[in-house]
């Protein structure tokens, strides 16, 4: 298929693309951007599309799979976020506020780093996005033992932060 008609047939779809992104992000802006990010999916996957099947079931397809790997790629990112979040909801990290970022990740993983390889594995891998069933499997141990090993590293992080602190 020719980038001619590509836009012949991607135009004709194209406001139903943008309605099922619409549906899906709840948001005009990502919408747009989905619908944008999909185009160049579509357009680069041309020779894998078979004629035999609906082009606009084969698009709608690569934008739901985008939009899957899209919240699954913010999941990741925000529990690495949200895994660090106590240490300023807590105020522990309040003075090292004037600190750039960069010197604070460093210390942060220094101690990381000083955790017991038991704890720091677990704890590292929900840093990373990973589910505690999904570490639970990999490591092979009860998700009850993954769930303790990572409350037990954030406990030593926080101990180990304050004492950094008063220091």
């Amino acid at each position: 298929m020719s980038v001619i008609s590509f836009d012949q047939y991607f135009q004709p779809i194209r406001k139903d693309l943008y309605n099922f992104a619409l549906n899906l992000t709840k948001s005009a802006f990502d919408a747009d951007d989905l619908v944008q990010e999909t185009s160049l999916k579509v357009l680069r996957n041309l020779d894998r599309f078979d004629k035999a099947y609906d082009f606009k079931s084969w698009a709608m397809t690569i934008l739901r799979n985008t939009f899957l790997s899209n919240i699954r790629n913010v999941k990741r990112n925000r529990g690495k976020l949200e895994s660090f979040k106590y240490l300023s909801d807590d105020h522990i990290c309040q003075q090292e506020l004037e600190i750039k970022l960069e010197d604070k990740c460093a210390k942060l993983l220094s101690i990381i780093n000083q955790l017991p390889q038991k704890s720091k594995e677990p704890f590292v891998m929900y840093v990373n996005g990973y589910s505690y069933n999904e570490i639970s499997e990999i490591l092979e141990i009860p998700i009850g033992t993954v769930k303790s090993r990572i409350n037990y590293a954030r406990t030593i992080l926080k101990r180990k932060i304050t004492l950094k602190k008063a220091s």
